[in-house]
């Protein structure tokens, strides 16, 4: 089985299985390595925003069980479908993609925050 993933918020999960030789930038999943030069060639800002695609892995191996540890305890990823989302343990969240993230949907129920209760709450 595949499973799907997209970046989620400002986390950056490290792409599984990829070994980096000195001086490369690091990947990570669902986000593209962007650099931007002024007119001189100077670096004026690196970026790394959301991609459109969907990572897509194989349930079976290393890095999509460590995905699927990662979308579970952390919720540092995006579930692309349900069926990723049943397999990580997840609500699934329809998301779409808007000016480089990946959001909720419109209109979509999320989870209700809840104010912290103080031990003097009882």
């Amino acid at each position: 089985m595949k499973l799907s993933f997209y970046a989620r918020g400002t986390d950056l999960v490290r792409l599984p299985g990829v070994r980096l030789i000195i001086g490369q930038p690091p990947r990570y999943v669902g986000r593209e390595h962007k650099v931007e030069r002024d007119s001189a060639g100077r670096v004026t800002s690196v970026s790394n925003p959301a991609v459109t695609e969907a990572l897509r892995i194989d349930a079976d191996t290393t890095g999509g069980q460590r995905l699927t540890q990662v979308c579970r305890r952390d919720a540092s990823l995006w579930a692309a479908d349900k069926e990723t989302a049943a397999v990580c343990g997840v609500k699934f969240v329809e998301v779409e993609y808007d000016d480089g993230e990946w959001i909720p949907r419109r209109g979509h129920k999320t989870i209700k925050k809840t104010k912290p209760r103080s031990v003097a709450d009882g």
